[in-house]
């Protein structure tokens, strides 16, 4: 007997401009790239939250601009997973968060996107204390 399984398809991201043409119909404003992105995938990476953090009206308007079933996984900002190597201060993680929670219930996963110099001796205890915390 096999489960069911809900499989979602997505990018990572969905605002390029060389997609203009041949996914995007020409002349395509870039306010409208995630609204049509979501007439053919489900799903997308929010790769730009590793970068900074998003101001909530900018969320919102994502969470806005997809239908119901539309999912997002964002990326853990680097501030916390780079520039705190895994400790962050608890003002990045209440911005992210604060960010973040404006696409609710459309967010389906958080990512962490690890730094290379976190090694496997002390970048596990340092991983397991901030999911922990």
């Amino acid at each position: 007997m096999s489960a069911a399984v809900e499989l979602r398809i997505g990018c990572v991201g969905y605002s390029y401009d060389f997609w203009v043409g041949p996914f995007y119909p020409r002349h395509t404003p870039q306010s409208e790239f995630l609204k049509l992105y979501s007439k053919v995938f489900d799903l997308v990476e929010i790769d730009s939250t590793f970068y900074t953090i998003p101001p909530p009206a900018t969320i919102r308007s994502w969470r806005d601009s997809v239908p119901d079933s539309f999912s997002f996984a964002a990326k853990l900002p680097r501030v916390i997973t780079h520039e705190n190597a895994m400790r962050p201060t608890r003002e990045a993680l209440d911005r992210f968060y604060r960010s973040i929670g404006e696409l609710r219930p459309k967010v389906a996963t958080l990512l962490v996107q690890l730094p290379p110099f976190l090694h496997q001796d002390d970048g596990m205890e340092r991983v397991l204390a901030f999911l922990d915390g």
